[in-house]
């Protein structure tokens, strides 16, 4: 959603912009670590954000193990992966990812925190691709095969949209006849 002036304004005078974990706070309630999909450097980061002491640490990976990234933090009973969707402001779902060690009571307030922000969510075990990637998957290989079948590919692209225009752009086929 969009917000009005009146609420940036609101809203601005709450969030700072910060270079470095080490700039964070001291005990925020949740700490989202966004950085790109790279091991050294999300461990690296998460260890940061954890000598901050946040209530809970978070992880936004679409594909990283959530039991391999826990092992940065000291305790991994107050971590977990909170995988936002993007555009963030305008897609509703957030896939809260249950790690070996997360605590029932760390799973119940990120649930609490995404809700609030008017995000609906799951929770799904930790497992390669999560819930949303796998189902992306098997939708994206069908489309393709859909695409190269030449079947009603007209709708098909209605229906799926960006899947049909992934797959134009990575593997040159505009139409069935391409193929």
């Amino acid at each position: 959603g969009k917000l009005k002036a009146a609420q940036v304004e609101h809203v601005s005078h709450g969030v700072r912009r910060v270079v470095s974990a080490a700039d964070l706070p001291t005990g925020l309630d949740l700490v989202v670590e966004t950085v790109p999909e790279r091991l050294a450097l999300k461990q690296q980061v998460l260890a940061q954000i954890d000598t901050r002491s946040p209530r809970i640490i978070a992880s936004n990976t679409s594909s990283m193990s959530i039991n391999e990234l826990a092992g940065s933090v000291r305790d991994p009973s107050t971590f977990l992966g909170m995988h936002f969707f993007n555009p963030v402001w305008s897609l509703q779902m957030v896939e809260l990812v249950r790690g070996e060690h997360t605590s029932p009571q760390t799973l119940a307030l990120a649930r609490q925190f995404a809700e609030a922000t008017g995000k609906t969510t799951i929770t799904v075990s930790d497992v390669p691709g999560f819930a949303t990637s796998r189902l992306d998957l098997i939708a994206s290989l069908e489309a393709m095969r859909m695409l190269q079948d030449g079947v009603a590919i007209y709708d098909v692209a209605a229906l799926l949209g960006d899947t049909i225009k992934t797959v134009e752009t990575n593997y040159g086929h505009h139409t069935a006849n391409d193929l």
